[in-house]
Order: structure tokens, then sequence, then C-alpha cells
């Protein structure tokens, strides 16, 4: 639809996009469109049916497939695939396979001519696929499924930890609910509780420093030990391993630095990635389009991140530059927020790390399932 019309938008219908196929099975999205705006060119995908990404820049980093779990409006970028013969095989078999195959999907992909990528739907649809009986596709979709829907809860529980988490900062730091009854005083940021500081973001920080890009032409610097994680790995969350490793060879001879557990990486560099954060769960580098914040121990990585993500917004609003929007160190050091007595500092740390713990740890078994899904698919 037009999205210049807003009696197309706003509705009740989520639309998906190349931007709203990150998830395995797909219900909703960030957009949502009405009915008049179904009539004026969307189609519906209905449950229990597969959306397959065919077209656009997405394509060079992944092939989304997606299970329908709810009916969804879609693009002209995605392609709907039902089952001509439920008889023949099942759905969810032909989705597994497909996600199982994203290298034969991916040795499809053609270049266009504005260097985004796309797959021929006639090569597509002549792809030849070696079918099991019926029982034997039911055994293979049970353990599929087990897996799946074991990924799908944890995330969800951290979905709702993390909203629990942000729901109690937002309580005690930006509306001060807790402290209404004890005195405020004036501030550059307004009102504040008594006794409480207003700080730069570098304040907090034992350490803040961005990151570097080994020479991509040298083979001696690349296939390492060592994590090297980019902004596009930032999603808001615990990062264990990383697309690309880099050797102590290219750690030496490049601006990339080495920092340890519980850094918090922060995206500075270029719309839609700025802004976005991640944790790292073990000693790793970055490129240079994110900066690394090494919380101080009384701070603790837990606040910072919900600092940080609730200053997203006012954050950006501070990027400068005509084509990419872009934030940098000194602006990020410079920020001014507002910090609370050390007691209340603690007190809130006592709630809130064992809360980033669990979903640490559900995270952790995230990565491990979703190693041996794409181990077994294949």
């Amino acid at each position: 639809p037009d999205k210049s019309n807003p009696d197309y938008w706003g509705g009740s219908i989520p639309w998906i996009s190349a931007k709203s196929m990150y998830d395995d099975f797909i219900s909703t999205s960030d957009l949502f469109i009405t009915e008049e705006g179904l009539q004026a060119g969307s189609k519906i995908a209905k449950k229990d049916s597969i959306l397959l990404l065919t077209r656009g820049s997405g394509l060079f980093n992944r092939i989304p497939v997606c299970y329908v779990v709810s009916d969804v409006a879609y693009n002209q970028d995605v392609k709907n695939i039902v089952l001509k013969q439920e008889n023949v095989t099942s759905i969810k078999f032909l989705y597994y396979w497909l996600y199982g195959n994203k290298e034969l999907l991916s040795s499809m992909l053609e270049t266009t001519g504005i260097g985004a990528g796309k797959i021929d739907t006639k090569r597509f649809l002549n792809l030849s696929i070696s079918l099991p009986s019926q029982k034997e596709q039911a055994r293979y979709i049970h353990l599929m499924d087990l897996l799946f829907d074991k990924i799908e809860l944890n995330r969800r529980i951290n979905a709702n930890l993390e909203a629990q988490a942000q729901a109690l900062f937002r309580s005690w730091f930006v509306d001060f609910e807790p402290f209404r009854d004890g005195p405020f005083v004036d501030s550059e940021l307004g009102k504040i509780p008594q006794g409480w500081e207003i700080c730069c973001v570098e304040d907090l920080a034992s350490y803040m420093v961005s990151g570097g890009t080994p020479k991509s032409l040298d083979s001696s610097y690349y296939n390492g030990d060592i994590r090297w994680f980019t902004t596009k790995e930032l999603k808001d969350g615990f990062l264990f391993d990383s697309e690309k490793h880099i050797s102590e060879t290219a750690l030496k001879n490049s601006a990339a630095k080495l920092l340890p557990e519980n850094t918090v990486l922060m995206a500075i560099y270029a719309s839609p990635t700025v802004g976005r954060l991640g944790i790292l769960t073990a000693e790793s580098t970055y490129n240079q389009a994110a900066v690394g914040i090494i919380a101080k121990k009384e701070i603790g990585y837990a606040f910072l991140y919900l600092l940080l993500l609730s200053e997203r917004t006012n954050l950006n609003n501070l990027a400068s530059g005509a084509a990419q929007q872009n934030l940098n160190v000194g602006i990020v050091k410079r920020y001014r927020v507002l910090v609370p007595t050390i007691d209340i500092l603690n007190s809130f740390n006592e709630i809130v790390n064992p809360i980033f713990t669990t979903i640490k740890n559900n995270t952790a078994q995230i990565h491990n399932l979703s190693a041996l899904r794409d181990t077994l698919l294949p």
C-alpha cells in the first residue's frame, strides 16, 4: 500500500516485509495495515503456510523462511507458499526442508541491477525434493517441533523478563515512583530526587572505546579464534558466537580492541542499526561502527544497558550525517544522564541482576539448541 496514505496504515492486520522476517514462526510485525490498505495492494498469507523472501538486499546475509502462525499481509518482495497436495507431504515438513536447505537457496541467488538480490520463482518451483513417507515426515516434524518450540519458549520468556526490567527501570529512574514522597531539586534535566547526580556516560565507565576492522584482504587476519562482532549482530541482547573471527595477528595490527565479558556494545553508525546494543558473554572484539563500554563495578552492566536503551531515541536525535545518521564516541561520552545514589543503585541491581542472569542462561540455551537444529536439518 502507498506509504503516504494514512488510511492504509495503523490498522490491525500485520504487514510483513523483509525487515520483519526475523522470527522463524511469524504472526505479527512492527507495521500494521487497514482493510483499505489490504485492498490497495497487499495479499494475505493464511495460517499454516510459508513466507519466503525472494528479493532485497537482506538476501545477501540470510534466506529468511518463516512459518505463518496466524494470518498476515505481506509485500511484493515476499512469496507465500501453500501446499497443492496435502496427501503427499506436510506444510511443516516443507518448511523444515527449506530451512535446512538455505545453502541450496543461496546458490540460486542472483544480483539485480540495483545491488539487491533475488531468487527466480521459476527456478525455485523446479527444485527437486526427495520425500520420505508421511510416517517418516511426521517423525522429523515431531523432533524439529520440539527444538523450535523450546527455542521460541525461551525467546518469549526473555522478552517478558526484559520487559519487566525495562518497566522497573522506568518506574525508578524516569517516573521516580518509589521516591515521590521525598524531596526533589531542580536540575538541567528537570526535577530530580535530592542527592541524585547528573553526569556524563563516560563517568559511568571504567573504559570506553570504539572498535576496528582488520584488513579484509589479508587472509592471516581472519578465521582465527577471537570473536569479532559487526553492528548488524547487535540486537539488544547477549552476544555469543560472532559470524566472523579474527586472529591474534589481526588484533595486534588493527584498531580492534579485545574487551571482557559484560562489556556493553552500542552501534554508533547508520540507520537502522545506530543505537542498538549488545552484551558480551566472553572476551571479544568488534568493528569501528560500535563503541564498547565497560561499566564501573558500582554501576553494573545491567543498569548501563537499560540506561542506554531508555535514552536511545534522544541519543539517535543527536546523530548527524547527510546520507547516514551517525553518532561518534565523543557524543556518547559527553551525553548527560541521571544517576541515583549508590544505595538506590545497589538495591536496583540486586533485583535486576538475577533477571539478566536468567536472560543470559536462556539465550545460551537458544544458541546451543539453534546450533543443534542447524546441524540436524541439513
